[in-house]
């Protein structure tokens, strides 16, 4: 028999464990509590409109190989686009893109960021000084400090920091600057930016998530045997403390009383509900301690509907303004199924 693997929570994670698991000859059970799969990473449709629409525009970079690995490897890469080009909108309305150059990496983007019209020379230079002092750094040594305090320490100018470092983290981190330590930023600025040719791009998705998690479950999973169970809330895990064949059984209790045994499970759930789903004995267990210390990060998303076009532009990305960025709909999906993706550069 193989050995049989229950994963609670069919949003990204989730769904990720099980594509990753399934080819290793394990008997994989998903579980869901929602109608649908995706979590957090959901549509809705607009009731005004018809349209289905994202929750919020979720976007990937070039540097998340693990992501991107997943879609290939569960069929969904015709379901993205690749952008080669970024535009930032000043605080006077002035656009400045951002795009590779022919040079190697890591000077790649040099010109590029040598043309931001929303910085001074002198400020530009302090930026490239910024992110050379960055690369060089080994996180290991910084203990607790918090990435503000390391770019004050590198003598940053407030307006690097605000039209630039801020701008750039706030968008992959979804955190401020004094809540964000430099191993974090260091891994965004360094695999995004000067790694490699393409860690910068942007990936958005061409189709509403919950047609793209349908495909994912419909094409990737269930032709890897993976049972999918949607509406089925788990209770709690039952640690039956026996064994058979060398293997410890659990089991698995659904809000509806069935009960789903396992060898193994996986809570893909958010890091608040994890104590409450675990044997009673397991729950002051020092290995769990510090679950109540994860805070969350909301981020917000405003849909408009304009009776005429805005702007050609896909998507953009505002400076010394409340919103981060803006993405265009319906310029996005226009082409949808023209991108593809391509293998991750080594």
């Amino acid at each position: 028999m193989n050995e049989r693997v229950v994963i609670v929570g069919g949003g990204l994670a989730g769904l990720a464990t099980a594509a990753a698991l399934a080819p290793h000859g394990l008997a994989v059970t998903l579980l869901e509590s929602r109608p649908r799969w995706g979590g957090r990473a959901s549509s809705f449709v607009d009731h005004t409109t018809g349209e289905p629409i994202d929750n919020c525009q979720h976007v990937a970079l070039g540097c998340c190989t693990n992501f991107l690995h997943f879609c290939r490897s569960v069929g969904i890469e015709q379901s993205f686009r690749r952008e080669e080009r970024l535009t930032f909108v000043g605080p006077d309305g002035v656009p400045s893109d951002l795009a590779a150059s022919p040079l190697p990496a890591p000077l790649h983007l040099f010109p590029a960021f040598a043309q931001l019209r929303f910085l001074t020379w002198p400020e530009k230079f302090r930026l490239a000084l910024g992110l050379q002092a960055l690369a060089k750094t080994d996180p290991a040594t910084c203990g607790d400090e918090t990435f503000l305090h390391w770019l004050q320490r590198q003598r940053q100018p407030q307006a690097v920091i605000e039209r630039f470092w801020h701008v750039v983290l706030v968008s992959a981190l979804s955190e401020t600057l004094d809540r964000i330590d430099v191993g974090h930023a260091r891994k965004v600025f360094v695999d995004s930016f000067l790694r490699n040719r393409h860690g910068w791009e942007v990936w958005l998705p061409v189709v509403p998530l919950d047609e793209l998690y349908e495909t994912i479950v419909k094409r990737g999973l269930a032709a890897r045997g993976v049972t999918c169970r949607l509406q089925a809330g788990v209770r709690g895990i039952e640690d039956r403390g026996s064994r058979i064949e060398d293997r410890h059984l659990m089991g698995v209790e659904l809000r509806s009383g069935e009960i789903v045994e396992a060898e193994q499970v996986v809570l893909a759930v958010p890091q608040f509900a994890v104590r409450d789903l675990l044997p009673e004995a397991w729950r002051e267990l020092a290995l769990f301690a510090d679950l109540d210390r994860l805070e969350t990060a909301p981020i917000s998303s405003v849909h408009l509907w304009f009776d005429r076009p805005i702007t050609a532009l896909r998507h953009a990305t505002f400076v010394d303004r409340v919103s981060q960025w803006l993405f265009n709909r319906s310029a996005i999906q226009r082409r949808a199924g023209s991108a593809h993706l391509e293998p991750p550069p080594t």
